[in-house]
């Protein structure tokens, strides 16, 4: 039996290629879309790969490009699902992604994102300043008042989709900014 995986562009067998060595659902396996993985009481994805054609699965890092993975890290979604959080708080991320078990509690993105964070926001908001003193005369506590609140606003808005790229970034590319030995 075949199924048509949409997110790959490819057909997908249904039953395990792999003559149900290591796998602890032998046999049929429940190829949900977007996930590859083993029916839904096991969480271990232990039949990825089992595709018609011999590729590897949907869900291996080799497969999903690196604008795809930047995309999902600036969502704050899991690179690799796209339906996981990154993040169990506003800048803590998850052990684990919740839909697809991929580990991401040993990659570190440390001083980037808030590298990327500065550029971003000094690059909106310093022309927009100079714009807005050319157009208008603001009296000086207003300016005071109103371009921190606004780069402040914006710096919060853009740091964990900054983060969120760089773990992307790191995961995607199997770069060492990792604890794991």
């Amino acid at each position: 039996m075949v199924q048509y995986d949409l997110l790959a562009g490819r057909a997908r067998s249904r039953f395990c290629l792999r003559g149900r060595q290591g796998c602890s659902n032998p046999g049929r396996v429940d190829w949900a879309i977007r996930s590859a993985q083993c029916a839904p009481t096991n969480k271990r994805p232990c039949c990825k790969g089992d595709d018609v054609n011999g590729a590897t699965s949907v869900g291996d890092p080799r497969q999903i490009d690196l604008p795809r993975a930047i995309w999902r890290g600036a969502l704050r979604r899991c690179p690799r699902c796209g339906r996981g959080v990154l993040f169990k708080s506003y800048l803590k991320q998850v052990d684990a992604c919740a839909a697809c078990d991929e580990e991401y509690a040993h990659i570190r993105a440390d001083d980037a994102p808030p590298w990327l964070t500065i550029l971003i926001v000094g690059h909106i908001v310093v022309p927009l300043i100079f714009v807005v003193n050319s157009w208008f005369f603001w009296p000086n506590w207003l300016v005071m008042l109103v371009w921190p609140v606004v780069t402040a606003a914006l710096a919060l808005t853009v740091l964990p989709r900054a983060k969120g790229i760089f773990i992307a970034i790191i995961w995607a590319t199997r770069a060492p900014g990792s604890e794991r030995r």
